[in-house]
């Protein structure tokens, strides 16, 4: 199931495409950035990689709210 986690709101494009070649290099799973108006979201499918954002960049990744592929607002 894919997961999408919320990065911080100022979080700039240079440093979200710097996370994106990031887990090009060391995710296991699919992943993808996209923005939705001026908040950037990492999709991830699998729980390794989401753990592996929240560990390493916690300075970026909004606590809450976490969404599923379910939950997510459309």
């Amino acid at each position: 199931m894919f997961q999408k986690i919320a990065l911080a709101e100022r979080v700039s494009r240079k440093t979200a495409h710097e996370l994106h070649r990031y887990m090009m290099d060391f995710a296991e799973g699919t992943h993808r950035l996209f923005w939705i108006e001026q908040r950037a979201y990492v999709e991830v499918d699998r729980q390794s990689d989401a753990d592996l954002v929240r560990q390493q960049f916690p300075q970026l990744v909004q606590p809450e709210p976490r969404f599923t592929g379910r939950t997510f607002p459309w």
